[in-house]
């Protein structure tokens, strides 16, 4: 991937993505990736999930994007006159626009300093490491914005991952694999963390945008949850 040597993860953003996976095990999910991308590489610093459900319900995806874009220091609620517009038939209906989806970590990220460095998805099937028609638009959108954007695809088939193997396919924004082996910042004490995590069912608690959408008190920026 040009532009991109290293790639190292967090441990509040890798947590976030496999306790959003496990929440929804027989189900597709996907997010965004925020943190700071230099000339040596990405940092992974958060993420946000977005959906759980059709990846072909991009419209939801349009007006996640558009409410980070209006969001301020604090994390954004959403409004009933808002919430109401996304559950018209008018928006399930319309065409599938992804060019608005990099916006999503544009305005919220101002505030801490980060940006929009890439896009994770872990597929409906265990086995499937492809990225699809939807996850390499939305991934050739990110990069138009960041060049050094990654592309990280769960391995669903073996989830329990190791400090030798993230079980995280890194890809390029066309899918295909990327050259470059993801690291843990952190390592063995953030997998056992990741562990307990899921012993405890924290995964239960994980908000993504589409329970935002189905309850507005839900906070899929998931502020307080690995406190």
């Amino acid at each position: 991937m040009p532009g991109s040597p290293s790639i190292e993860l967090g441990d509040r953003a890798y947590c976030l993505m496999f306790l959003h996976a496990c929440k929804h095990p027989t189900k597709a999910v996907n997010g965004l990736l925020l943190g700071i991308a230099t000339d040596n590489g990405i940092k992974v610093e958060t993420v946000l999930p977005l959906f759980h459900s059709s990846f072909a319900l991009s419209p939801m995806l349009e007006v996640a994007l558009t409410l980070v874009r209006r969001a301020s220091a604090s994390y954004i609620m959403y409004t009933p006159l808002m919430r109401s517009c996304c559950w018209s038939t008018s928006c399930r209906s319309s065409s599938a626009s992804i060019t608005s989806s990099i916006i999503i970590a544009d305005e919220h990220c101002k505030s801490s300093h980060e940006q929009l460095v890439g896009y994770y998805q872990a597929n409906e099937l265990s086995d499937d490491l492809e990225l699809g028609a939807f996850g390499k638009k939305i991934a050739q959108k990110i990069q138009a914005q960041c060049a050094q954007a990654i592309v990280l695809l769960i391995d669903g088939a073996r989830m329990r991952p190791t400090t030798n193997d993230l079980r995280l396919v890194p890809l390029n924004v066309d899918g295909k694999p990327a050259a470059v082996t993801p690291s843990l910042q952190g390592g063995p004490l953030v997998l056992k963390r990741l562990e307990d995590y899921i012993e405890q069912g924290v995964q239960r608690r994980l908000v993504d945008f589409d329970a935002h959408l189905e309850d507005a008190q839900n906070d899929w920026f998931n502020a307080a949850l690995l406190k």
